[in-house]
């Protein structure tokens, strides 16, 4: 950025010191807490610039960065986008995401607001791991020791997420249990859905019940999604177990009225987010429904609504709620003492001189 432009954006915004006074995020990840919290800080409001700037862009700056320093979370900007929809702050609609997502560029560039304030979980990065040596692989591998806290629970839980951006965000709630989370990204691949059902069908043969959890959007493809996800599963699973192929098993419900969630009955689904009462209770913004879609005669809902537009702390807690009702919290403390204790031997291992290491082993 030049010189001229850094000294407007000082006169806009404040100088890049504001950033993050006093801390830096310590975790990225939407949805997992900061190691400090943003502090909460009066702040002078921004001045209207010399050059072009309307106030209300300035406005919608300093609000934008007020929402994120006073959010426990990191924010993805579609998270934040919501978030100001429904203070009102901007119009739910694309020029606004679009302007919205201008602003923080420039308020990320030039200081004003962290880095580490916005994440962005769809892009990543393919990148082998290395160490700088075998002291250093095992002091990793003890931090990354992890035992299956579901091992010893009467149910299996599988979480799926309707799209990339919400997953990165529930993600790290239910990888505290040990229990995977399913990115559908819109209708799921047949392939895909078909990995799923031998995950279920493999806890079904141990002795588990199996619970799916979903989280997608409240419009008409969301919630089709959500059947889509269920029948087939189902018909998979039936399947797998069966030992048949998927069409003799649809030929199976067709000829003998073979009831598919009869039979496998051991398997559940929960919708978590978002339902019509959880848009009436949180107020959240609401859309027309596209009226090209197809499911849209079928659609009951007053209006459509993306998750992202629920407060993340509140979808976190929702999550949570859901898994720990399902387990049992003592079989769990057993296995999580054992994990524990466990990486505490291999830190132990991890800080023994290479030398004396091999000496043992000779």
């Amino acid at each position: 950025m030049s010189d001229d432009l850094t000294a407007v954006f000082d006169e806009m915004f404040g100088s890049a010191e504001m950033g993050a006074p006093g801390s830096t995020p310590g975790q990225v990840f939407a949805g997992m807490p900061f190691t400090e919290p943003p502090p909460r800080q009066t702040r002078p409001r921004l001045q209207k610039p010399r050059r072009g700037r309307s106030a209300a862009t300035i406005e919608l700056g300093q609000t934008a960065r007020d929402v994120l320093a006073e959010s426990e979370y990191a924010m993805t900007l579609r998270h934040l986008y919501y978030r100001l929809v429904a203070q009102g702050a901007i119009p739910k609609d694309h020029t606004s995401y679009i302007k919205l997502g201008r602003v923080m560029r420039l308020l990320r560039e030039d200081g004003t607001v962290p880095w580490e304030w916005l994440v962005d979980h769809v892009r990543s990065v393919i990148r082998r791991r290395t160490w700088d040596g075998v002291e250093d692989m095992l002091g990793d591998t003890a931090e990354l020791y992890r035992r299956d806290l579901m091992r010893n629970q009467d149910v299996a839980i599988q979480l799926w997420a309707e799209s990339d951006s919400i997953g990165s965000v529930i993600a790290p709630v239910a990888q505290r249990y040990t229990i995977p989370t399913f990115i559908g990204r819109g209708y799921s691949s047949r392939g895909y859905l078909w990995t799923a059902a031998k995950d279920v069908v493999a806890a079904h043969e141990a002795g588990k019940t199996v619970l799916i959890l979903h989280v997608g959007d409240f419009d008409p493809s969301g919630l089709d999604i959500f059947r889509d996800l269920e029948e087939t599963l189902r018909l998979y699973a039936f399947a797998i177990e069966a030992a048949a192929s998927v069409d003799e098993v649809r030929r199976m419900v067709i000829d003998f009225n073979t009831n598919l969630e009869s039979e496998t009955n051991w398997l559940d689904f929960e919708r978590l987010a978002l339902t019509a009462e959880q848009v009436e209770a949180y107020q959240l913004p609401t859309a027309p429904a596209k009226s090209k879609d197809t499911r849209t005669a079928g659609f009951t809902g007053t209006g459509t609504v993306e998750v992202e537009a629920l407060p993340v702390e509140d979808l976190l807690a929702i999550v949570e709620a859901a898994i720990t009702n399902e387990i049992d919290p003592e079989a769990l403390r057993i296995l999580e003492e054992a994990e524990k204790s466990e990486r505490e031997i291999m830190r132990r291992i991890a800080a023994t001189p290479l030398e004396r290491l091999v000496e043992a082993a000779a």
